[in-house]
Protein backbone atom coordinates (compact mmCIF):
# COMPACT_ATOMS: atom_id res chain seq x y z
CA UNK A 1 0.00 0.00 0.00
CA UNK A 2 1.20 3.49 -0.79
CA UNK A 3 1.23 6.40 1.59
CA UNK A 4 -1.66 7.08 3.95
CA UNK A 5 -3.29 10.52 3.90
CA UNK A 6 -5.37 11.72 6.85
CA UNK A 7 -7.83 14.45 5.87
CA UNK A 8 -11.29 15.84 6.51
CA UNK A 9 -14.02 13.81 4.85
CA UNK A 10 -15.95 15.25 1.95
CA UNK A 11 -19.29 14.37 0.39
CA UNK A 12 -17.34 12.12 -2.01
CA UNK A 13 -16.54 9.86 0.97
CA UNK A 14 -20.19 9.26 1.87
CA UNK A 15 -20.47 5.85 0.19
CA UNK A 16 -17.36 4.56 2.00
CA UNK A 17 -18.49 6.01 5.35
CA UNK A 18 -21.87 4.27 5.10
CA UNK A 19 -19.99 0.92 5.08
CA UNK A 20 -18.66 1.70 8.58
CA UNK A 21 -20.97 0.46 11.37
CA UNK A 22 -20.59 3.63 13.46
CA UNK A 23 -21.69 5.79 10.53
CA UNK A 24 -24.10 3.47 8.67
CA UNK A 25 -27.18 4.49 10.64
CA UNK A 26 -26.36 8.21 10.54
CA UNK A 27 -27.46 10.76 8.02
CA UNK A 28 -24.17 11.99 6.61
CA UNK A 29 -24.54 15.59 5.49
CA UNK A 30 -21.75 18.04 4.64
CA UNK A 31 -21.14 20.35 6.35
CA UNK A 32 -22.31 18.76 9.58
CA UNK A 33 -22.14 19.43 13.32
CA UNK A 34 -19.45 16.75 13.64
CA UNK A 35 -16.36 16.76 11.48
CA UNK A 36 -15.34 13.38 10.09
CA UNK A 37 -11.65 12.67 9.56
CA UNK A 38 -10.68 9.84 7.21
CA UNK A 39 -7.51 7.89 6.53
CA UNK A 40 -7.10 7.25 2.82
CA UNK A 41 -4.71 4.96 0.97
CA UNK A 42 -4.63 4.22 -2.76
CA UNK A 43 -7.79 6.30 -3.20
CA UNK A 44 -9.82 4.25 -0.67
CA UNK A 45 -11.09 5.17 2.78
CA UNK A 46 -9.32 2.87 5.28
CA UNK A 47 -10.81 4.25 8.48
CA UNK A 48 -12.55 7.23 10.06
CA UNK A 49 -13.00 9.14 13.28
CA UNK A 50 -15.40 11.95 14.28
CA UNK A 51 -14.89 15.09 16.29
CA UNK A 52 -17.50 17.49 17.60
CA UNK A 53 -18.60 19.55 20.57
CA UNK A 54 -20.70 17.77 23.23
CA UNK A 55 -21.94 18.15 26.76
CA UNK A 56 -21.46 14.91 28.72
CA UNK A 57 -22.70 13.89 32.16
CA UNK A 58 -20.33 11.66 34.08
CA UNK A 59 -19.33 10.21 37.43
CA UNK A 60 -15.81 10.88 38.71
CA UNK A 61 -13.80 7.68 38.98
CA UNK A 62 -15.30 4.24 38.48
CA UNK A 63 -19.01 3.61 38.01
CA UNK A 64 -20.62 1.84 40.95
CA UNK A 65 -24.01 0.18 40.72
CA UNK A 66 -25.07 2.09 43.85
CA UNK A 67 -24.84 5.35 41.84
CA UNK A 68 -28.04 4.41 40.02
CA UNK A 69 -29.96 5.33 43.18
CA UNK A 70 -28.10 8.62 43.67
CA UNK A 71 -27.50 9.95 40.16
CA UNK A 72 -28.65 13.47 40.96
CA UNK A 73 -26.00 13.92 43.65
CA UNK A 74 -23.08 12.08 42.02
CA UNK A 75 -23.12 13.40 38.46
CA UNK A 76 -20.87 16.09 36.98
CA UNK A 77 -20.84 17.69 33.52
CA UNK A 78 -18.09 18.42 31.05
CA UNK A 79 -18.40 20.35 27.82
CA UNK A 80 -15.79 20.17 25.11
CA UNK A 81 -14.46 18.63 21.91
CA UNK A 82 -15.09 14.91 21.75
CA UNK A 83 -13.36 12.39 19.53
CA UNK A 84 -15.60 9.42 18.78
CA UNK A 85 -16.58 6.71 16.30
CA UNK A 86 -13.03 5.48 15.65
CA UNK A 87 -13.15 2.71 13.07
CA UNK A 88 -10.56 1.05 10.84
CA UNK A 89 -11.65 -1.51 8.24
CA UNK A 90 -10.62 -5.02 9.39
CA UNK A 91 -8.10 -5.59 6.60
CA UNK A 92 -6.20 -2.44 7.65
CA UNK A 93 -6.12 -2.92 11.43
CA UNK A 94 -2.83 -3.13 13.35
CA UNK A 95 -1.11 -0.90 10.78
CA UNK A 96 -1.10 2.37 12.74
CA UNK A 97 -4.12 3.88 11.00
CA UNK A 98 -6.13 4.27 14.24
CA UNK A 99 -3.17 5.98 15.89
CA UNK A 100 -2.73 8.30 12.89
CA UNK A 101 -6.42 9.21 12.94
CA UNK A 102 -6.25 10.12 16.64
CA UNK A 103 -3.01 12.11 16.28
CA UNK A 104 -4.23 14.07 13.27
CA UNK A 105 -7.59 14.78 14.91
CA UNK A 106 -5.80 16.15 18.00
CA UNK A 107 -3.66 18.34 15.69
CA UNK A 108 -6.84 19.52 13.96
CA UNK A 109 -8.33 20.56 17.32
CA UNK A 110 -5.10 22.29 18.32
CA UNK A 111 -5.11 24.32 15.10
CA UNK A 112 -8.51 25.64 16.16
CA UNK A 113 -7.27 26.68 19.59
CA UNK A 114 -8.75 23.74 21.49
CA UNK A 115 -6.62 22.83 24.52
CA UNK A 116 -8.42 19.68 25.71
CA UNK A 117 -9.80 16.69 23.85
CA UNK A 118 -12.13 14.07 25.27
CA UNK A 119 -13.00 10.52 24.24
CA UNK A 120 -15.52 8.03 25.55
CA UNK A 121 -15.20 4.27 25.34
CA UNK A 122 -18.61 2.71 25.93
CA UNK A 123 -18.89 -0.55 27.84
CA UNK A 124 -20.95 -2.18 25.05
CA UNK A 125 -18.36 -1.45 22.36
CA UNK A 126 -16.88 -4.67 20.99
CA UNK A 127 -13.38 -3.16 20.67
CA UNK A 128 -13.39 -1.20 23.95
CA UNK A 129 -10.09 -2.62 25.23
CA UNK A 130 -8.30 -1.96 21.93
CA UNK A 131 -9.78 1.55 21.70
CA UNK A 132 -8.84 2.31 25.30
CA UNK A 133 -5.28 1.15 24.66
CA UNK A 134 -4.91 3.24 21.46
CA UNK A 135 -6.18 6.39 23.17
CA UNK A 136 -3.93 5.87 26.21
CA UNK A 137 -0.89 5.35 23.95
CA UNK A 138 -1.73 8.72 22.45
CA UNK A 139 -1.71 10.60 25.75
CA UNK A 140 -5.34 10.30 26.86
CA UNK A 141 -5.90 9.61 30.57
CA UNK A 142 -8.96 8.23 32.32
CA UNK A 143 -10.89 10.79 34.36
CA UNK A 144 -14.30 9.29 34.94
CA UNK A 145 -17.16 7.06 33.88
CA UNK A 146 -19.84 8.31 31.54
CA UNK A 147 -23.51 7.91 32.14
CA UNK A 148 -25.78 8.42 29.17
CA UNK A 149 -29.48 8.15 29.88
CA UNK A 150 -31.05 5.84 27.30
CA UNK A 151 -34.57 4.47 26.97
CA UNK A 152 -33.28 1.04 28.09
CA UNK A 153 -31.38 2.44 31.08
CA UNK A 154 -27.93 3.92 31.57
CA UNK A 155 -25.10 3.45 29.07
CA UNK A 156 -21.79 3.35 30.90
CA UNK A 157 -18.26 3.75 29.72
CA UNK A 158 -14.82 5.15 30.42
CA UNK A 159 -14.06 8.81 29.81
CA UNK A 160 -10.61 9.90 28.68
CA UNK A 161 -9.04 13.34 28.42
CA UNK A 162 -5.93 14.77 26.78
CA UNK A 163 -4.43 18.21 27.32
CA UNK A 164 -3.25 19.56 23.98
CA UNK A 165 -0.11 21.64 24.32
CA UNK A 166 1.51 21.89 20.92
CA UNK A 167 1.20 23.69 17.58
CA UNK A 168 1.69 21.83 14.33
CA UNK A 169 1.14 21.95 10.59
CA UNK A 170 -2.32 22.09 9.08
CA UNK A 171 -4.38 19.06 8.11
CA UNK A 172 -5.21 18.82 4.41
Amino acid sequence: MGSIIVRLATKHDTESLLKIPQYSDCEIVFPSKEEIVVAEGDGKVLGAISVGHRDITYVSGEWKESYARHLNTKMEKVSGSWISKLYVFPEHRRTGIGTNLIKETVKYLNERGITEAYAGIYIKTKFRETSHHIFERNGFEKFGSCICLLSEGHCRGTLLKKTINFQSGRMK
